[in-house]
């Protein structure tokens, strides 16, 4: 059994937005990890945030930030919510939608001070095609995440955390109880996708070197930066785009570090570790970022 030594996660934070006419699986689950805690000799606290519009949703993303300072801790993030039918982002219970682009700030305030240790857990339909919005050259949003890649009922996923939990509090490996909650819906494929930063980093910085690396993206990628500067850069010569965009080894090591928050935790760069080489090879098919 993990102990608070031990154990990287110290709060559990559930953030449910759910019409009031539908099953509460937020609640639902704070029941079930009540349940679960009792067989622990240390559990994690929970928190149930609900909300119903963005505004609040907002403000407990905000607050969480706040805590996780506070504390220096590392929180895990539970998402309960619908998820949108363009797979577009979430659907809260107001309706209101808030985008993958729009959610990953919150995510990135979240997870700079846990020094790049935030665990998101979407219980959101398509939950996964958050993984989307990742830029390398920004910060990431999260150390790992999980979530389904298409539409399930409430008891699934009900089902699915539960069991997720169960198996991490009682073998401290989150692969073990990734695997475990994808083993209830065999012989279906992978129902919950785990996405790590460093191979979602390396599949975005693979197809920008796929589509710029070469010497005809490059020319074209000069000639748009060049327009783009002789439309609303200021009245100064244009910088030396060419040499720029050959200069890749570069750009890898800056996206590198600020990615990977290297330049405020100087010991991610051990954790994180990637050559510009590995970048430029095929990552292999988007499942193979499920494997741990």
């Amino acid at each position: 059994m993990p102990t608070a030594d031990e154990f990287r996660f110290r709060t559990i934070y559930i953030l449910e937005s759910l019409p009031a006419d539908e099953r509460p699986t937020g609640q639902d689950l704070k029941e079930e990890l009540a349940r679960l805690s009792a067989d622990q000799s240390w559990f994690p606290t929970v928190k149930l945030l609900p909300s119903y519009d963005r505004a609040t949703f907002e403000a407990h993303l905000r607050a969480i930030a706040g805590e996780t300072k506070a504390r220096d801790s590392g929180p895990l993030l539970q998402i309960e919510t619908h998820g949108a039918q363009d797979q577009t982002g979430l659907r809260l219970a107001s309706g209101e939608v808030i985008t993958w682009p729009e959610l990953k700030p919150f995510l990135q305030e979240v997870n700079v001070p846990t020094g790049m240790n935030l665990l998101v857990l979407m219980s959101s339909c398509y939950g996964s095609w958050l993984f989307g919005a990742i830029d390398a050259g920004d910060r990431a949003p999260f150390w790992a995440m999980i979530g389904p890649d298409r539409q399930l009922s409430p008891e699934v996923l009900l089902a699915s955390w539960t069991e997720f939990y169960r198996v991490l509090f009682a073998a401290s490996d989150g692969a073990v109880a990734w695997r475990a909650m994808n083993e209830l819906e065999r012989p279906k494929p992978v129902t919950f996708a785990f996405f790590s930063a460093i191979a979602a980093f390396q599949l975005v910085l693979y197809g920008y070197f796929k589509q710029y690396g070469n010497p005809r993206g490059m020319e074209r990628r000069v000639a748009r930066l060049a327009m783009q500067w002789h439309l609303f850069g200021p009245p100064i010569p244009p910088p030396p785009f060419a040499k720029w965009m050959g200069a890749h080894q570069w750009q890898f090591a800056k996206y590198w570090r600020q990615f990977f928050l290297i330049d405020l935790y100087p010991a991610n760069a051990s954790r994180f570790s990637l050559s510009y080489e590995a970048c430029r090879a095929h990552p292999g098919p988007l499942g193979r970022i499920g494997a741990v």
